[in-house]
């Protein structure tokens, strides 16, 4: 992933000219804006989010590393390197968009990948819900992801020049989020692990932030194999009876709490309660070029705007 982030920031900087020293600064932020995402990575997170906030205790990464001969060879700033890591400037809004586009975009291909017809040995499971949908988008322009040629900074100013192509964009990553992210499967299996598995690690000091940095994915998998006694793997998990979770879901907060305290009380194992209202971030608040006027997306294309909100409200959250 930091290799696509590297790699996109790169053309952007180049079609926009930026200075070699500002080149050298934004790809040092790429290579290591997620230095400090825990085993596990984002599920991890859930663990302690505050200790756990990469770009909050980005500074101590600079702190705790000899990185001297780097930052001279390349004239790297500190102050500079923790703001663009942490969104702030231009540089660190170009980061962001890189970022976005990397992750999407190699997302969008293993999950084509997966579960195309076209590809029949991918295609060993139940086509999920929205695959069609987010195939369909997909192929209605192959480079739906490649907007990184339509990043433009201008006066300090960071905008895109082809405001129909961000919306296209936009609507692939709000269908990504609803079908992919938040799956309901991927979500059980995340906060089983999370908050159920690493978490009671954690809390009797087993497991310490400064471990879960260190290690990687397979050896927090085999960590767990020891004390479970049993493999865990992120493919396979065992649902009882062989098949996934039952899924109930709710408008309101108080409906789903009710609802919770009937399946504690009559017996229910393991219930999990998630709220997802408000999530996920839609991310309109982009700036386009439209009619020779820097403007924002939402008035550009307002039909879009609205387009992409929708789609990244869940109607019933809890």
């Amino acid at each position: 992933h930091i290799l696509d982030v590297m790699a996109v920031l790169t053309l952007i900087l180049h079609n926009n000219r930026f200075p070699r020293r500002a080149r050298n600064m934004a790809r040092v932020a790429a290579l290591c804006h997620d230095a400090l995402t825990p085993a596990g990575g984002d599920t991890t997170k859930l663990v302690d989010p505050e200790a756990f906030d990469e770009d909050a205790h980005f500074p101590e990464l600079l702190e705790h590393t000899d990185w001297s001969a780097l930052r001279k060879r390349y004239r790297i700033s500190p102050r500079l390197l923790v703001e663009t890591v942490q969104g702030r400037g231009v540089l660190g809004v170009l980061l962001d968009i890189a970022d976005k586009i990397a992750y999407v975009s190699r997302d969008l291909n293993m999950y084509l990948m997966r579960y195309s017809l076209r590809e029949p040995v991918y295609h060993p499971v139940k086509m999920p819900v929205g695959f069609t949908e987010i195939e369909q988008l997909a192929d209605s322009d192959p480079f739906i992801t490649g907007l990184w040629d339509t990043v433009r900074v201008k006066d300090g100013v960071v905008f895109f020049t082809d405001p129909d192509r961000l919306v296209k964009f936009l609507k692939l990553r709000a269908l990504m989020f609803r079908h992919l992210y938040y799956n309901e499967r991927a979500r059980y299996l995340e906060f089983m692990f999370a908050k159920v598995i690493v978490s009671y690690l954690y809390e009797k000091g087993w497991l310490t932030r400064p471990q879960l940095l260190q290690m990687t994915d397979a050896e927090l998998d085999r960590m767990i194999d020891t004390f479970t006694g049993r493999q865990f793997s992120t493919y396979q998990v065992s649902f009882g009876d062989g098949g996934g979770p039952s899924v109930e879901v709710f408008e309101t907060l108080a409906a789903a709490r009710a609802r919770e305290e009937e399946l504690v009380q009559g017996g229910t194992l393991f219930a999990l309660l998630e709220d997802l209202a408000g999530r996920p971030n839609p991310g309109v608040g982009f700036l386009v070029e439209n009619r020779g006027k820097v403007v924002p997306l939402r008035i550009a294309r307002p039909e879009g705007v609205a387009e992409i909100e929708e789609l990244a409200r869940m109607p019933d959250p809890y």
